[in-house]
């Protein structure tokens, strides 16, 4: 039996469904480019709502607070986030990728006085999701069929 959601075999669009996909070129006679950048924004909510629910269902009753793509939460003098990054190389002919990163930061390590960022913490290891987790792949791709 699983222990989380991550550990089951169980499609996200099960966890989180989301509502079929409109697509307003259908009706306002779009061209092909201005069609396919309705597709790419529309994936991009996707994402956006799959980054959402994730949070409700399993990060915010752990503690960790939703900003944009990231989850933090701070426990004692350790700043943990979470950051789903969507790839800078989207196109709108193609699935949206996007990356999982991991920060720890601890409250009591900052930048050195005189830094333009004097007094924040510092942080002290950020890595790709990959890094910690081998079996992870570099990055996920989502598409309309999943």
């Amino acid at each position: 039996m699983p222990k989380t959601l991550l550990d089951s075999q169980i499609p996200l669009a099960t966890v989180f469904p989301m509502p079929a996909p409109t697509n307003p070129c259908l009706t306002a006679g779009c061209g092909r480019k201005t069609m396919l950048g309705h597709i790419r924004a529309h994936m991009q909510d996707i994402l956006k709502r799959m980054v959402t629910e994730l949070h409700k269902a399993c990060f915010k009753p752990n503690g960790f607070k939703k900003t944009g793509g990231s989850f933090r939460r701070t426990d004692g003098l350790a700043r943990q986030t979470l950051k789903f990054s969507s790839s800078r190389w989207n196109s709108a002919n193609s699935p949206v990728q996007f990356s999982i990163y991991i920060w720890l930061e601890f409250t009591d390590i900052t930048y050195d006085v005189g830094s333009p960022y004097s007094g924040l913490p510092l942080s002290t290891y950020i890595a790709h999701l990959c890094t910690l987790v081998p079996e992870a792949p570099p990055f996920f791709e989502l598409t309309a069929a999943n």
